[in-house]
C-alpha cells in the first residue's frame, strides 16, 4: 500500500454518517482531527526522504491553494451556522482569505509565471484535498447530528492555525520582499481572527 492509498484509507474515517449520538459525534471529531495530522507527516516524511524540496514558490501555491479551498468551505457552512457572531467570524476569515488569494495571483502574474508554473504540483494537490476532504467530511457530519455551530468553531480554529504555520515555513525559506509582505500581511489578519476564534463564548450552540 503506497503513501496516497494509506492517506485515503485514512480519511474513510470522516466521511459522511447518519445522524449519531453525541458521544459518537465527538469520536468523529477526533478521528478527523487525528486523520488530517496524520496526513500532514505523512506527507512532510515523504517529502524529506524522497529527497523532493518545496521552493519557496511550491509553499505559495500551496498557500494560495489552501486558502481557496478553506474560502469555498467557509462559503458552504457559513450560512448554515445559527450563531450571528460566529458567522461573522466566519465572514471577516473568508474576506481575509480571498483578499491573501489575490495578492499571491497579482505576485505570480508580475513574476510572468507561465500557467503550468502556477499549478500546484500532484503531491501538493494530494496533501491539500485530503485537508479539505477530511474538515468538510468533519462538518457534514457535525450538520447532521446539530452540532455544527460546535464543531466549525474547532475546525475553523484549528484551519486557521494550519495556515500560520504554513506561512511560518514560507518566511523562512525566502527573501522575496514582495512575497514576504504579503504574508506578513496575511499573518496579521489571521493572527487577528484566530484570537477572536479563540475568544468566542458562545460555545453552547
Amino acid at each position: 500500500m503506497d503513501n496516497l492509498e494509506y492517506l485515503n484509507q485514512i480519511s474513510q474515517s470522516v466521511r459522511p454518517t447518519k445522524p449519531a449520538a453525541n458521544s459518537q459525534m465527538k469520536k468523529i471529531i477526533i478521528l478527523g482531527i487525528i486523520a488530517l495530522f496524520l496526513a500532514i507527516a505523512v506527507f512532510a516524511f515523504t517529502a524529506i526522504f524522497s529527497g523532493g524540496r518545496k521552493t519557496p514558490y511550491d509553499y505559495a501555491i500551496q498557500l494560495d491553494l489552501r486558502m481557496q479551498n478553506l474560502s469555498n468551505t467557509l462559503q458552504t457552512y457559513n450560512p448554515m451556522i445559527k450563531s450571528s457572531q460566529l458567522r461573522s467570524l466566519g465572514a471577516s476569515l473568508s474576506s481575509t482569505l480571498n483578499n491573501s488569494s489575490t495578492q499571491i495571483a497579482n505576485y505570480f502574474t508580475e513574476l510572468d509565471l507561465e500557467d503550468e508554473e502556477r499549478t500546484p504540483s500532484p503531491s501538493i494537490q494530494d496533501e491539500e484535498t485530503l485537508i479539505s476532504d477530511n474538515l468538510n467530511a468533519t462538518l457534514y457530519n457535525a450538520q447532521l447530528n446539530g452540532l455544527l455551530d460546535r464543531t466549525y468553531l474547532n475546525q475553523i480554529t484549528l484551519q486557521i492555525s494550519l495556515l500560520l504555520s504554513l506561512e511560518t515555513q514560507i518566511s523562512s525559506k525566502t527573501n522575496d520582499e514582495e512575497l514576504l509582505y504579503i504574508i506578513s500581511l496575511s499573518t496579521s489578519n489571521l493572527e487577528v481572527i484566530l484570537n477572536n476564534f479563540n475568544n468566542f463564548s458562545d460555545r453552547s450552540s
